[in-house]
Order: structure tokens, then C-alpha cells, then sequence
């Protein structure tokens, strides 16, 4: 239903914008079951767009949360930032324990990727075969945990066995779990913090099937919310090796006769956007191999006009077996924001 509303939006004929209707949406919102809508916890990150006296606001990335994006930062911050964020932290997973009678629980994994190391925030942690305990943390054993439904919600969800209380799964490292071991991706399951990578725009182009072949994708808002960037897709081959400057310019003509901006972000993968069993099951390694290859299926930011850009370009797309994505940069060097800054981010929970 909420494809063939944007198949709708795309076949309007409007090029530069199309809006989501605020009555659609509420009607969309009021028959989404009341179970998932209370178990939901994200973040978002969002840059601020200033343009004509408006402020609007662009979603580049959903997010996990229960603080989760929050706690892999803590690091970064310098040393008088980071203690008073992370106590602010800690006192909102206690308040949250002692409201809801729950144990939040850290999977305390490392597997050897640094992507997995974050500051330790909770009081309870299940410490995988191998990895080593943190001290001062409480150790939950596998022995320790049962799985129950709750006959008051119908939801199914790990308990301790000693206090009976339901744990939350709260995975702070950033083992992306299609890839981890099959505990690590169990345990996973019971957490509400997952976050999921995804774009309308990917999507719709993965499920075009048998719908006019989609070139162009306007800007997707609703309200002063940018969903998607304006989009356009390009088979790969389009574009010439870098080997002279003949081949430099023939590219930023590719991009002119499509009316596209010199500076743009590239995508060049999809697949993780689509929910398709085809897209996996008919060849999973290689949905594995193009998923876990960050060139691809990560926004890279390229300047056309710049050669070594173009080169690193072509490197990405010479592993693309299929259209390539780009996308308009937004906000751009006309919606400066705070004073001229152009590039400020925030992440929102």
C-alpha cells in the first residue's frame, strides 16, 4: 500500500518535489498496531536546512536508540564532556529499569572488530564464549535467561529466571547482526534498539517491477521533513574509465545532459533496502559480499569536478553490476545554516 501511494506520487509528473499527504498519513498511523507503535525505540540523524527565513529538516539516517548511537560517541567527547553525558546516560537506563521493572543487558562481544568496543553504561552485561568479563558489571549467563510470552501484551521475551523480570536487550557494540554469530544475531532478536539502514527511493527502484523504468526521483517531504533526496539513476556503464582528460570531461557531460549538479553522493548498491527473498536467497553470498562492502551500499560524497574524485568513483562503481544511485547534496551552498556552516548533523532519540 504505502509503494503504490509513492508509485502514485512519482507518476504526478512533479520533478523537483513531491509531499506525502498529512491526511494519508494519519490514516496510515491509525491502523498500525498499537504493539509495535509502543515497543519502537530509534534515533534519527538530521541536518537543518535554512532557506528564505524556512527551516526545514533532511533524515539521513534512521537509527537504533535507547541511547545506543549516543554510547558509541562517549569516547569522542572530550574528558569534562564525556562525564556528564555519560552520567545523564546511565541515570536514564536506571529510571527506565526501575518505570518499566526490567534488566537492560549489554551483549559484551568484541570478536576481535573494533566497531565493538564502546564505554561500558549499563549495569548488566551476557559475556560472549571467549570475550572477557568487564569488571564491575553484572555477568547474566545463558543458564540464567528463559523465554516467556507475556499473556498482558502477547509479546514473547527473554526473562531472568532468579527475579523474573524481562531482560532488554540492549547491544551497544555495532555488530551488524546479519553477520554476527548465530548467538550474538539470537539475542539480537529481543532487542527494540535495532536500527535499520533505509531509503524509500532504493526500494521503490528495487520494485519496479513490471512500472515504467524509473530514471528520475523527485525530493520525497511531508510537513518541513525531507525523507529522500532528489535521486537519479545511471547504469554504470554510462561512465568512462579515468585514463585521460578526454574521459574527465566526457563524465561531467553525462551528468550536464541529465541535468545533474557536479556534486553529488553515490550509491551504488540497494540490495540492502530491499526485503525481496530473490535479493538473498537466490545467491546469498553474494548478498553478503555487496552488503558487508561499505563502498557500496554507503552514500559516498564525489565533486565531478574534481579528477581524483572521479577516480575514486569509478573504483567504487567498477564493483556495480547494476544502476548506480546518485543523489542531490542537500543541504547545499545555498542553505547555509548557523552563521555559514554548511555541514552540522544532529542525532536525535
Amino acid at each position: 500500500e504505502i509503494y503504490d501511494y509513492l508509485f502514485q506520487l512519482i507518476e504526478s509528473g512533479q520533478k523537483e518535489e513531491v509531499s506525502i499527504d498529512q491526511s494519508w498519513m494519519k490514516n496510515l498511523i491509525d491502523r498500525i498496531p498499537k504493539e509495535l507503535l509502543n515497543e519502537s525505540q530509534y534515533s534519527m540523524y538530521v541536518q537543518p536546512i535554512h532557506e528564505n527565513d524556512k527551516v526545514s529538516f533532511i533524515i539521513n539516517k534512521m537509527g537504533p536508540g535507547m541511547y545506543r548511537h549516543f554510547s558509541r560517541y562517549l569516547n569522542l567527547f572530550q574528558d569534562y564532556n564525556m562525564g556528564g553525558l555519560k552520567r545523564y546516560i546511565e541515570k536514564q537506563y536506571q529510571e527506565f529499569e526501575k518505570k518499566n521493572s526490567v534488566i537492560l543487558m549489554d551483549i559484551n562481544a568484541i570478536f576481535g572488530l573494533n566497531i565493538n568496543v564502546h564505554t561500558n553504561v549499563l549495569k548488566s552485561e551476557f559475556t560472549y564464549p571467549r570475550s572477557c568479563p568487564n569488571v564491575g558489571v553484572r555477568q547474566i549467563r545463558l543458564n540464567d535467561i528463559v523465554v516467556h510470552r507475556n499473556l498482558n501484551d502477547n509479546l514473547i521475551g527473554l526473562y531472568e529466571k532468579k527475579s523474573d523480570k524481562r531482560i532488554e536487550i540492549v547491544p551497544l557494540g555495532f555488530l551488524f547482526s546479519m553477520i554476527a554469530p548465530q548467538m550474538y544475531s539470537f539475542l539480537s532478536l529481543f532487542s527494540r534498539a535495532n536500527g535499520v539502514e533505509y531509503s524509500f527511493w532504493s526500494k521503490v527502484i528495487c520494485e519496479q517491477k513490471g512500472k515504467t523504468n524509473i530514471s528520475i526521483l523527485p525530493r520525497l517531504s511531508y510537513k518541513n521533513i525531507i525523507i529522500d533526496r532528489k535521486t537519479w539513476c545511471v547504469k554504470a556503464g554510462e561512465f568512462n574509465n579515468i585514463d585521460s582528460m578526454e574521459d574527465f570531461f566526457t563524465n561531467l557531460d553525462v551528468l550536464r545532459h541529465r541535468g545533474i549538479n557536479n556534486e553529488v553522493f553515490v550509491k551504488a548498491s540497494s540490495v540492502l533496502d530491499s526485503f525481496e527473498e530473490e535479493y538473498v536467497v537466490s545467491d546469498f553470498e553474494k548478498w553478503m559480499t555487496e552488503v558487508k562492502n561499505t563502498k557500496l551500499r554507503k552514500p559516498q560524497y564525489i565533486n565531478f569536478k574534481s579528477f581524483f574524485h572521479q577516480k575514486a568513483f569509478i573504483k567504487i562503481i567498477s564493483q556495480c553490476e547494476h544502476n548506480v544511485m546518485l543523489q542531490e547534496v542537500l543541504p547545499n551552498i545555498n542553505n547555509t545554516f548557523c552563521k555559514g556552516r554548511r555541514i552540522m548533523e544532529f542525532l536525535i532519540e
